[in-house]
């Protein structure tokens, strides 16, 4: 067919230039792609496989690595025709980095987020395309995997349930799984009340919506009839003889002479004073003006919004807007209720405001959450109180010239059953609205709090949730009594009694459940359901939530009622594989290259990470350079571990290699390896720079917040960095660490007792610069004079951050003068440490080590302190060497640290003696601990490793590091969620590159054809 095709292309005077073959996965065998250039006359490289691919995303890049690039550089005669300079070349290869990095990043996300769309016509999703890859490029920003579901509007009406229950059944069940709901554009009336009970649902659960052109609408619509009592307020586009228009025609928008195609123009929209602190406002960028195009002709009826219809709503001594008077409809249904807070709001200090009833409560929630859904021609005026309260506040957008004064209410009005004074309404709606918002259950957006990795806090300018009220010493004397003597007791009778052995699942599980009864007995007074017979979930659909946090479900009475589900075996090999991927350098196109012993020097790699925190806090890269003939000239293999959040790790991991490269450019003799190393310092030093100093000088210089608060988390993060740099033409290996991630090399050495055998040694090539390590802090005493007892107090710096050389971390580098003004933009940020007099006290600079790689040396791990918390350098490298000899199965090992340490004393004496070394010169001992502290990890413990994953070296370590051949310890260690599993596992990734000439194919069996690396 192809040939034919062709054919008749060249009959009508047409030449194909490309011929792009749709296939397989597998891509074009070499024998088809011959058969098909030589049977169409055309040049073999002018055959493409366009193959599957995961990802739209990843297509550029199969085009590339198949010489498309080149190709239409010559067929053009680009070079010829146009003046591509150098800054416009380094321009390009900079997209083309962002872009792998984009491609990169998206195949290791594994946090989903789940947005439903309820929309008309869902069955032709390409009406909603624009939207969906909005929702994909945010999702991706977010370090995100999106889920999107469709949902009919008019399958949850009511006529469907009658017409078709399973359906109807089935949209509801998708709606409220929903972590995000979003009602597109649309015309017409179908499916219109779906929609609306989307919205309603949406509001009374607090699901965030986002609502678009008839989208808002319906929100308007929804919120009207719902929460202020009018029963049928309609859309004039839905109803043009409706009674109620809550959506109106614009006044000053012709309805007949403006064309078809909707699209009526920029329009002026100003922000109105004191609402710089808006949410709205940040996200038009934070100016006082911008530019809005209008698709339709409608807004929000004006006079049902300041007061000036005669039958109005909606009103207010303040021009507050609906948001705060929705709150004023809430509570009017009571007199007793609008009495008491008109009681609060002539003394908003009286503590009874705690004791407000639950319906209003519940109502003042509902207002706050209709912020989520308006975003377009309302007002709102921050209330005088505290800074919180004015954070709270969402001020929004309204037109220039339209803004009217608003007229105090009526007393007896629709929204007043009673008469409060009209000065009292606008304070007395407001003041409870931050009192009674309950706690999320962390931050969903993943932005953790800084220099304390394991805490969940919101970004600057976000909503602040008030703190729940502490618990009394009695009741956590009380829970931990009732907790110890329920252990004994089980513990105690399970073995007395049982006389079959009880398997460690077991006991973890009953476990888990006497913490919940005794957690339930505590907690029964104040989170006990009030009424005694629920409805069934299945009666109304839209009262059930399928959360996938048990903490926002509705049928969740508190987060102490939280159960912990062992992983069955499948979930635990599955969460094992999510991130592993294995990589061969010599592929079939290098194989054909002269310069082939050069390609040989590293033959693949293999990465995976497993997480604890969430999101990963750490971070992985590999880039490449290439010579004029497309042969690699240099390798860099990254590992970053970062704490306070993943901003700065994932900073560091994207620009740290370039930067090296950069430097190394420099370098005129690359025999000369103190340049080489000394290159590779100032790339450290100056990537630190730049985030640390530069970003906090434009924003000093220009101060946002919303700037303040993109530019500078990755300075007010951290991140340790570990990165390998290989010379492929000179054979060198070069190891640069800031911080506790740690690189061991494996060397395969003959065996002295086996003739003809050999035997696996670790050799170290880094070591950990943290507080434990005697000569870092003897290093920081030096440079501190003065503050040798405060510098490094318990193993830390200054008492709180645990690596003594790390990227960021501003808050151990800045000046108190500096983070003073930073703290006045970024209200979360920190106070200086109280005995913080010399800073800086935390560096970049790396400590950089060379080796020129031989025969013997096999592979290199790397891997952040998430692997080395576990295992140690030399069972690390016995591991993959076992692995590599193609050992199955399981074995033991004891490991008793008190005897491994006498014998490295033995080893380290003996060695001192014959290279005359002194005892402190030496820098490759591994555990560096002081006296003072105590060692990580248990004394002694029996292991037992085991050999399941030969094709991922990467995860066989992973395995063995969590529970190796204990498949119940190891389903209990990944069945912990995050927080809590930071109390037992930290972030682990880890790469394995293997060198030289040597049998890989077990290693790599798995391993995919393209290197994997990013171009520099």
């Amino acid at each position: 067919p192809t040939q034919a095709s062709i054919r008749d292309l060249r009959g009508l005077g047409l030449t194909p230039d490309l011929i792009a073959c749709r296939c397989e996965k597998t891509g074009l065998d070499e024998g088809i792609q011959s058969k098909i250039s030589m049977f169409c006359h055309v040049q073999p490289n002018q055959v493409l496989a366009v193959r599957d691919c995961s990802s739209v995303y990843h297509v550029p890049e199969l085009l590339k690595d198949q010489g498309l690039v080149d190709f239409l550089w010559k067929r053009l005669n680009i070079e010829q025709t146009i003046n591509i300079t150098e800054p416009l070349k380094l321009k390009g290869r900079d997209m083309w980095n962002k872009w792998n990095q984009l491609t990169s990043a998206q195949e290791r996300l594994h946090d989903t987020v789940t947005i439903v769309l309820v929309g008309k016509y869902t069955n032709l999703q390409d009406s909603y395309a624009s939207v969906v890859k909005a929702l994909e490029h945010a999702s991706l920003n977010c370090r995100k995997k999106l889920i999107m579901k469709w949902v009919e509007a008019s399958d949850l009406e009511p006529e469907t349930r009658s017409a078709n229950p399973v359906k109807y059944h089935e949209a509801w069940q998708d709606l409220c799984s929903a972590q995000g709901i979003l009602v597109p554009g649309g015309f017409g009336n179908r499916g219109v009340e779906g929609k609306i009970a989307a919205a309603k649902w949406a509001r009374e659960q607090k699901v965030p919506y986002l609502g678009i052109c008839l989208g808002l609408q319906i929100a308007v619509i929804e919120f009207a009839r719902n929460v202020c009592g009018m029963a049928d307020a309609n859309s004039i586009e839905l109803d043009e003889n409706t009674n109620t228009p809550v959506v109106v025609y614009m006044p000053e928008i012709s309805k007949t002479h403006l064309g078809g195609t909707m699209r009526l123009g920029a329009r002026p929209t100003e922000f109105q004073a004191g609402t710089e602190n808006s949410t709205i406002r940040k996200l038009y960028g934070g100016g006082s003006t911008v530019l809005e195009r209008h698709r339709h002709r409608y807004e929000i009826n004006p006079e049902l919004i300041d007061g000036s219809h005669p039958g109005r709503l909606w009103g207010s001594s303040e021009p507050l807007g609906i948001f705060h008077l929705t709150a004023q409809a809430a509570v009017s249904s009571s007199s007793k209720d609008a009495d008491l807070n008109q009681q609060k709001a002539l003394d908003p200090s009286d503590s009874s405001t705690d004791q407000l009833p639950a319906r209003e409560s519940a109502h003042l929630g509902v207002a706050s959450q209709a912020q989520c859904h308006f975003g377009s021609r309302l007002s709102t005026r921050l209330l005088p109180g505290t800074q919180q309260q004015q954070h709270e506040a969402q001020a929004t957008i309204a037109r220039p010239k339209r803004t009217q004064d608003v007229v105090p209410p009526t007393p007896g009005g629709p929204l007043h059953s009673s008469a409060p004074s009209a000065a009292s309404p606008s304070v007395s709606r407001i003041t409870p609205i931050t009192k009674h918002r309950q706690p999320q259950r962390g931050d969903r957006h993943g932005h953790l709090s800084h220099d304390q990795p394991h805490r969940h806090q919101a970004p600057p300018g976000s909503n602040h949730w008030p703190a729940p009220p502490r618990r009394t010493p009695a009741l956590f004397f009380l829970f931990g009594g009732l907790l110890t003597a329920g252990a004994f007791g089980y513990f105690g009778s399970s073995n007395k009694s049982s006389h079959d052995p009880v398997t460690w699942t077991d006991l973890w599980v009953q476990l888990q459940n006497e913490l919940s009864k005794a957690r339930a007995e505590l907690t029964q007074n104040s989170f006990t359901q009030t009424s005694s017979s629920a409805p069934s979930p299945f009666a109304d659909p839209s009262a059930r939530s399928f959360s996938p946090n048990p903490a926002d479900s509705p049928l969740s009475h508190s987060r102490f009622e939280k159960q912990l589900k062992m992983l069955t075996p499948d979930q635990v090999e599955q969460r094992l594989a999510q991130n592993e991927r294995s990589f061969r350098v010599l592929t079939k196109e290098q194989e054909a290259r002269k310069d082939k012993e050069r390609q040989d020097l590293i033959l693949g790699y293999c990465i995976n990470q497993v997480a604890s925190n969430n999101p990963i806090e750490d971070d992985l890269s590999r880039h490449v350079v290439r010579g004029k003939d497309g042969s690699i000239e240099k390798i860099f293999f990254g590992i970053f571990d970062g704490h306070g959040g993943w901003c700065c790790s994932q900073k560091v991991a994207q620009e740290l290699a370039p930067t090296v490269a950069t430097e190394l450019e420099q370098v005129k003799d690359t025999h000369d390896v103190m340049a080489v190393m000394e290159a590779i310092e100032n790339g450290f030093l100056k990537l630190d720079d730049k985030i640390v100093n530069e970003t906090v000088q434009k924003v000093l210089e220009f101060p946002s917040r919303p700037l303040a608060c993109s530019s500078l988390l990755p300075a007010i993060s951290g991140s340790c960095a570990l990165l390998a740099y290989v010379d492929t033409k000179e054979k060198d290996l070069y190891v640069a660490c800031t911080g506790d991630s740690r690189a061991v090399l494996g060397v395969c050495e003959p065996s002295a007792t086996d003739k003809g055998g050999h035997s696996w040694k670790a050799v170290p090539l880094s070591f950990d610069q943290t507080g434990r390590n005697r000569w870092e802090v003897r290093r920081l005493q030096e440079e501190h004079p003065g503050e040798e007892n405060t510098v490094v107090m318990r193993g830390r710096v200054l008492g709180g951050l645990e690596p003594t050389r790390a990227f960021g971390d501003a808050r151990y580098k800045w000046s108190k003068e500096v983070q003073e003004r930073v703290f006045q933009l970024f209200p979360t940020y920190r106070q200086p440490h109280r005995n913080y007099f010399t800073p800086p006290y935390v560096t970049a600079k790396p400590v950089v080590k060379h080796h020129k790689i031989r025969a013997e040396d096999r592979f290199l791990v790397m891997a952040t302190d998430g692997l080395w918390d576990k295992l140690t350098s030399d069972e690390v490298i016995q591991l993959v060497g076992d692995l590599l000899d193609g050992k199955t199965g399981q074995e033991k090992m004891v490991l008793d640290r008190d005897e491994l340490k006498s014998i490295k004393e033995k080893v380290k004496a003996i060695k001192g003696v014959i290279t005359g070394k002194k005892e402190d010169q030496n820098e490759e001992e591994e555990e560096l601990t002081p006296a003072n502290l105590p060692p990580k990890g248990p004394a002694s413990q029996i292991r037992q490793f085991t050999f399941k994953d030969p094709s991922n070296a990467s995860t066989h370590l992973v395995r063995n590091a969590l529970g190796g051949g204990d498949d119940d310890k190891l389903a209990a260690t990944l069945s912990i969620p995050s927080p809590m599993s930071r109390v037992y596992r930290d972030d682990i990734t880890i790469t394995v590159i293997f060198f030289g000439h040597q049998d890989t194919k077990i290693a790599l069996s798995n391993a995919q054809d393209s290197d994997g690396f990013v171009e520099i």
